[in-house]
């Protein structure tokens, strides 16, 4: 290797990306090697998912490329299945099946939430939620089948008294 540092950011959500910027900012291009693994090339931002949902909000809007925003930062979209910390490796699992070695220097684990599914009978087997493993293309799909200039109705203004 080039002898630099390598940093390695398991997640591409959140606070992966963000983590992935600061770097960007903090180190001068060249000082280390800034690498983002995850099973997806986006970010999405979940706050927004319900108002793309409701159609308020184009699902374009909810995802961030990852490789455009992140400029110096390499992006692997590929799946962490283990770590050997000992040996600073970690092995990487892309969408073909192939297991790919990538050793760090220094590691950043921001893998994102799992949702919790509340003990109510049937909820786990009936219910729907709006985490990541809604992908927005499924919600673009879902939420405007059709035409993006949908909207909701202009609510009547009603006259104030006097």
């Amino acid at each position: 290797m080039d002898g630099r540092p390598r940093i390695l950011i398991v997640g591409g959500g959140y606070g992966g990306m963000h983590t992935a910027l600061r770097l960007e900012r903090l180190l001068h291009p060249g000082e280390a090697t800034v690498t983002v693994a995850d099973s997806r090339s986006y970010m999405t931002y979940q706050p927004l998912l319900a108002e793309a949902a409701a159609g308020n909000l184009e699902p374009r809007h909810v995802v961030v490329p990852l490789r455009g925003v992140l400029r110096r930062t390499q992006v692997i979209k590929a799946a962490v299945s283990s770590i050997d910390h000992g040996s600073r490796v970690a092995y990487l699992t892309t969408g073909d099946g192939a297991h790919t070695p990538l050793r760090y220097d220094v590691l950043v684990l921001a893998p994102g939430s799992v949702s919790r599914v509340l003990p109510i009978p049937g909820l786990a087997e009936t219910g729907s939620g709006s985490r990541p493993s809604a992908r927005p293309s499924t919600c673009a799909t879902t939420c405007s089948a059709g035409s993006t200039q949908r909207r909701r109705p202009a609510q009547p203004r009603l006259a104030r008294p006097s």
